[in-house]
């Protein structure tokens, strides 16, 4: 049994995570999760900022494959759980959701994409058109976050075209270089 100076009462040890255990004055695991709900609610743009600069010194977040087995379980439960609640989620928001969601991955806002985007026209940095890639439900995609991979800064927003070929590449302008003098040689 050990005292959780949160909430104030006496719980088994279990309901400890490790690292608290071991200290005098510890919180339990409900108590320490309510406290980081709150911070990361209070402090939305803080660590935003925080991600996107650990972005730009270390790249994409690299996950060990048993946290990647571990997500991928804990989302399977959920959904099997949640089925409806998902579908709905999914009809309503996956668009919008996609669109937060890479721009937090790449490290950039919602409003900061949104300007490039404007900035560019709603059109391809590369090709200039606009993205015809559809969605299931047959609703164009938006425009694909391009990105160095080697130091993780933002170049544009490019069609889901151009930005495969880039990646089919490998980011590489000698290889580019080659494929157009290769296409100039059959002319």
């Amino acid at each position: 049994m050990k005292y959780c100076r949160v909430c104030c009462e006496t719980l088994p040890i279990d309901k400890f995570s490790d690292s608290q255990v071991k200290l005098n004055s510890a919180s339990c695991k409900d108590c320490r999760k309510g406290a980081s709900a709150k911070y990361r609610k209070d402090n939305r743009d803080k660590i935003a900022l925080r991600r996107r600069e650990l972005y730009k010194i270390n790249g994409a977040p690299k996950l060990t494959p048993e946290q990647k087995n571990r997500n991928v379980e804990t989302n399977k439960k959920y959904k099997e759980k949640n089925r409806e609640k998902v579908r709905e989620w999914n009809r309503k928001c996956a668009r919008k959701n996609a669109t937060k969601y890479k721009c937090n991955v790449y490290g950039i806002s919602v409003e900061e994409y949104e300007i490039m985007a404007e900035e560019q026209g709603g059109l391809c940095a590369i090709c200039g058109k606009p993205e015809t890639a559809k969605h299931n439900d047959g609703k164009t995609r938006g425009l694909s976050i391009d990105h160095c991979h080697v130091h993780g800064a933002v170049r544009g927003l490019l069609c889901g075209r151009c930005n495969t070929g880039l990646g089919l590449f490998g980011d590489s302008v000698r290889v580019m270089n080659q494929a157009i003098d290769y296409i100039n040689k059959s002319n």
